[in-house]
């Protein structure tokens, strides 16, 4: 299976600029620059007694010990057909990802209800994605033709699956799933890394669904939580499900 993944340029990332959103910070020493803040913040701290609410991450701790055989026979039958049909290298052409990111990014549109970026808009943040030099941008190609992307990085320890994107038309090969696979297969070869996370739980069930597949569970951190009391109504009222979710308010 491993052939079929390109890792020649993966390593244990650590940037200055990117931040460990996994590192305890003492809320004694966390009072950011107002105007750098206005919104507020939050992070995690070592013990819950420092802080007033928890934030709640789907994660694999010990991605050392992952294999295809330990996944369910479902998992495994959409990595195997996905190999066989897909080629997963890491994305180093700009200009393509620019234009054949662009569709797969409207046609992951179609299946998430998310404010939409323009070409403009979208080729600005996908050249800052591809030249930062932590990211590691992996491809789905089908007979060369890019059918699904994801961005992803490690800071320190732990290793961050950012964003995914991915055509519908080519579903029934599972681009997403061996995508998944194949990053947690690069930071299970890397002794460097010792969690991988993907995103906050979600209020889709159907999504953390997908990732438990792979491994990821629900891991809950006590953490500090700041808004700034004149935005919270707002917040709470403009963005519900984003708002439960930062404030750790799910529905079991």
């Amino acid at each position: 299976m491993q052939k079929y993944i390109d890792i020649s340029s993966t390593r244990a990332y650590a940037s200055e600029t990117q931040v460990n959103t996994l590192k305890p910070i003492n809320p004694i020493e966390s009072n950011p620059k107002f105007w750098l803040s206005w919104g507020g913040y939050y992070h995690i701290v070592s013990d819950k007694s420092l802080g007033n609410g928890t934030i709640v991450v789907n994660e694999i701790n010990d991605p050392s010990g992952f294999s295809l055989n330990n996944l369910t026979k479902g998992t495994r039958y959409e990595i195997r057909k996905g190999l066989a049909n897909l080629e997963i290298r890491q994305i180093k052409n700009l200009e393509r990802l620019v234009s054949e990111g662009y569709q797969l990014y409207l046609s992951w549109l179609t299946r998430n209800p998310f404010k939409k970026m323009s070409a403009g808009e979208f080729r600005t943040w996908i050249i800052k994605m591809f030249h930062h030099p932590y990211n590691l941008l992996l491809g789905a190609f089908y007979e060369n033709q890019l059918v699904a992307f994801v961005i992803a990085d490690a800071i320190e320890n732990v290793g961050y699956f950012r964003y995914s994107y991915s055509h519908s038309a080519f579903n029934n090969f599972f681009p997403q799933s061996v995508l998944s696979y194949a990053y947690i297969t690069i930071c299970a070869q890397n002794k460097a890394i010792k969690k991988i996370t993907n995103g906050f739980r979600s209020q889709k069930p159907s999504l953390d669904k997908f990732k438990s597949k792979f491994g990821y569970r629900y891991i809950t951190y006590p953490a500090i939580i700041k808004l700034n009391p004149m935005l919270q109504p707002i917040i709470k009222l403009l963005m519900p499900v984003e708002y439960k979710r930062l404030m750790g308010q799910y529905q079991e």
